[in-house]
């Protein structure tokens, strides 16, 4: 898991968005957006708040394709593709 920062248009990183990413080696193809918020609304997570996204993160990355592709399907979790 690792915090990513990401600029707000016109203000940069400083006054952006944290996104909290997760992923398992070596299975990274497989990589979960878990969490977001913009920075002038909170400063960081909590220790609880990272122990649960911790235990989000294992399962997403113990899935297997099927059972993600069912959980797209349902609408529980929703696919971000890579623009070029």
């Amino acid at each position: 898991m690792f915090k990513k920062r990401l600029a707000r248009e016109g203000s940069g990183k400083r006054g952006g968005y944290r996104v909290i990413i997760g992923y398992k080696k070596p299975n990274t193809e497989r990589v979960v957006f878990l969490y977001a918020f913009a920075k002038n609304i909170r400063a960081n997570i909590s220790d609880k708040e990272k122990e649960a996204l911790c235990l989000v993160t294992e399962a997403f990355a113990s899935t297997t394709d099927a059972q993600v592709g069912l959980l797209l399907q349902e609408g529980s979790i929703v696919e971000v593709q890579q623009y070029e």
